[in-house]
């Protein structure tokens, strides 16, 4: 690795072990074996290195998501994947959403925040991206059509994330391996049609 990756890391290590506000700039230098004024001609500041990870993540996710609804063969298939690559990408890079899962709240109520602006900003797109194949899934038929599309995207995306959290901040709570298996189990049987008030509330012929 180069230089600037090798303080990527060193600072990703100490954030997630000892919290971003408690690790100095020196202290990165020292993991990193660099200059500490090495870290600010990279990244200007050890906000720049969160900026960074949260820039490297979104990116990353948001790219893998865009490749697995270009695959998928229906709306409901799309959200699928998903939700799937949430389960795997937050197993891939776990060390980096300890670190955000531990900053980002802080972030947000902090008026200006970058990290907080850009987390928006991708988050809208990742929603808005869900909204398009919800709306797909409607007109293909995998997706019942009384759902407002940017809620149901909205819901989808907290259940999933809300649930990865749980599991990960809670040592020793008991999770079933197929837990992944068991939240899309669930979604589609809130998704599909046929079963719901989108037929229920139809006049008969």
């Amino acid at each position: 690795m180069g230089r600037k990756e090798d303080i990527y890391a060193a600072a990703l290590n100490l954030f997630a072990r000892n919290g971003f506000r408690a690790t100095t700039t020196a202290a990165v230098a020292r993991e990193a074996g660099v200059a500490e004024g090495l870290i600010f001609h990279h990244f200007q500041s050890k906000s720049g290195i969160l900026m960074a990870i949260l820039n490297e993540v979104a990116d990353d996710f948001l790219g893998q998501a865009e490749k697995a609804i270009e695959k998928s063969v229906s709306g409901l298939d799309a959200i699928e994947s998903i939700v799937r690559l949430h389960f795997r990408f937050h197993e891939k890079r776990l060390l980096e959403f300890t670190v955000l899962m531990q900053e980002l709240p802080w972030e947000m109520n902090r008026s200006g925040s970058p990290a907080a602006e850009a987390m928006r900003r991708r988050l809208s797109g990742l929603l808005s991206r869900m909204s398009e194949c919800i709306e797909e899934g409607v007109r293909d038929g995998s997706i019942r059509a009384d759902l407002d599309p940017e809620d149901t995207a909205l819901v989808i995306h907290s259940l999933v994330t809300g649930l990865i959290r749980t599991i990960r901040e809670i040592p020793g709570l008991k999770v079933n391996p197929g837990i992944e298996d068991q939240t899309f189990t669930f979604l589609r049987a809130a998704l599909l049609p046929g079963r719901h008030g989108d037929n229920a509330n139809r006049p008969g012929p």
